[in-house]
C-alpha cells in the first residue's frame, strides 16, 4: 500500500455580503429598475391639498348663502304690511280744493263784465268778495241804486242762487263828513246803501234767510283818504259770500 500523505480538508468559507457589497449591488442595478422609496409621499401630499382646497370652497359657498339669506332682513326696513296699508289711505281734500267751483262760477258770471274796472272779485278758502265801486252803484250822498248797478247785480243773481251761501252786504264810505236829514253821518249812509242792495237781491229771488248787512262807514278804507281817487275807491259795496263761517271785513283778509 502506497503511502499517501495526510491532507487536512479545507472547509468552505461562506462569507455574507458586507456593507460595501450593498453599494456594489446598487451599482449593478440598472437605472430603470430602481424604485424610489419616497415617491408615495408626493401622491399623498397632492390628495391632502385637494381635500383642503375642497373644504375651503365649501366653506366659502356656505358663508355666501348665509349672507344672501340674511340680507333682505337687514337692508329692507319696509314692513310687509306697507303695500296693504297704502291703498287704504284716503286722500284729504283741502278747503281751497273743495271750494274751487265757487270762485270759478263767479268768474264765469263776471266774464261779461270783466271790461268794467268797477267790479272786482277776490276769494280765499273762507269767502268770496265781489266789490262794487260807488261810481257804479250810487250817486254822491245817495242810497238809491243806479240802473247800471242793478244790471251788475242782476248778472250775479243766478250764481248767488246756485251757490246758496250766506251773503253779507257791506256798506263803506270815505271820510268826507255828511249831515243831512236822511243821513246824519256816514254810518247811516253806509247802512242805507247796504240795505238798498239787500232789498234788491231779495226782490230778485235770493232767499232772505241768506242775506244780512254790515255797515262800516269810513272805518275800513282800502286806501288812505288823502286824494279824490282814493276816496272814490273807498266808497263801495261788498258782497261777501261766506263759504266756511267767515265773517268780518273782507278787504283785510283777501
Amino acid at each position: 500500500m502506497a503511502y499517501q500523505p495526510y491532507c487536512k480538508p479545507i472547509a468552505a468559507v461562506v462569507t455574507s455580503p458586507t456593507y460595501y457589497d450593498d453599494f456594489a449591488l446598487e451599482d449593478k442595478i440598472l437605472p430603470d429598475q430602481r424604485v424610489d422609496s419616497e415617491s408615495w409621499l408626493l401622491s399623498y401630499i397632492d390628495v391632502f391639498l385637494l381635500i383642503i382646497a375642497f373644504l375651503i370652497i365649501m366653506l366659502l359657498k356656505s358663508t355666501d348663502q348665509t349672507s344672501a339669506a340674511e340680507q333682505p332682513l337687514v337692508n329692507d326696513p319696509t314692513p310687509l304690511a306697507t303695500p296693504l296699508t297704502t291703498p287704504l289711505a284716503t286722500p284729504q281734500t283741502t278747503p281751497q280744493t273743495a271750494h274751487d267751483p265757487a270762485p270759478q262760477a263767479l268768474t264765469e258770471t263776471l266774464r261779461g263784465l270783466s271790461a268794467d274796472h268797477r267790479i272786482t272779485v277776490a276769494s280765499n278758502d273762507r269767502h268770496i268778495s265781489v266789490r262794487l265801486d260807488n261810481t257804479l252803484m250810487f250817486d254822491s250822498s245817495k242810497a238809491v241804486i243806479k240802473p247800471e248797478g242793478k244790471q251788475a247785480i242782476l248778472a250775479l243773481v243766478p250764481t248767488l242762487k246756485a251757490l246758496n251761501k250766506p251773503l253779507v252786504i257791506e256798506g263803506h264810505t270815505d271820510n268826507t263828513p255828511i249831515n243831512t236829514s236822511l243821513y246824519p253821518s256816514n254810518w247811516e249812509l253806509s247802512a242805507a246803501r247796504a240795505n238798498s242792495v239787500l232789498h234788491y237781491l231779495s226782490s230778485q229771488g235770493v232767499p232772505k234767510s241768506l242775506l244780512s248787512t254790515a255797515n262800516y262807514a269810513d272805518t275800513r278804507p282800502l286806501a288812505p283818504n288823502n286824494s279824490q281817487t282814493n276816496r272814490s275807491m273807498n266808497r263801495r259795496v261788498n258782497l261777501l259770500i261766506l263759504i266756511e263761517g267767515a265773517s268780518g271785513n273782507s278787504d283785510f283778509k283777501l
